[in-house]
């Protein structure tokens, strides 16, 4: 008997949840005044007078106008304005500047004429030329169509030719 009683009480817990009244319904929402309502005014923003200030131009150590001077083979390389003048074993090229780069460095200039492509590099890093022992401010390369550079030194173009 103990196991008939619990059976009946779950059989009727279940007919009185399948039976149970429906939830009342949503009552509907009060009527809406016909009044209009007053609009708040529009306040615009006055336009913004501030602007974005560009990145600071980067400084280089280097100047625009430089030489760089190879040795073995004998390389001089003068940038200045839009112009590469190179002078070495073969004569004298004029290339036109395509590029230049300021570094935190130094400065990186590629320049090009219809015999190829040169990229002349100078570096703040003093330098004492290898045959003559003049001492430069700056430290250069010389690299022709990507190949491997021509390593010397380098001046400012206004700066006269380093004695030993």
């Amino acid at each position: 008997m103990s196991i008939r009683i619990p059976s009946a009480l779950v059989a009727m817990s279940l007919l009185a949840a399948c039976t149970a009244a429906a939830p009342d319904p949503v009552p509907d929402p009060a009527p809406v005044s016909a009044t209009p309502v007053a609009k708040a005014p529009v306040v615009e923003a006055p336009p913004s007078t501030a602007t974005a200030d560009p990145a600071p131009a980067l400084e280089s150590p280097v100047p625009e106008s430089f030489i760089v001077s190879t040795n073995e083979p004998f390389w001089q390389a003068r940038v200045e304005g839009g112009t590469v003048v190179l002078l070495g074993p073969e004569g004298e090229r004029t290339l036109a500047v395509a590029s230049s780069q300021a570094t935190a460095e130094g400065r990186r200039v590629r320049a090009s004429d219809a015999a190829g492509n040169l990229e002349v590099v100078a570096t703040a890093k003093p330098c004492q030329d290898d045959m003559s022992g003049a001492a430069f401010p700056f430290t250069g390369q010389l690299s022709f169509d990507g190949q491997e550079p021509a390593r010397g030194c380098a001046r400012r173009a206004t700066d006269p030719p380093p004695q030993p």
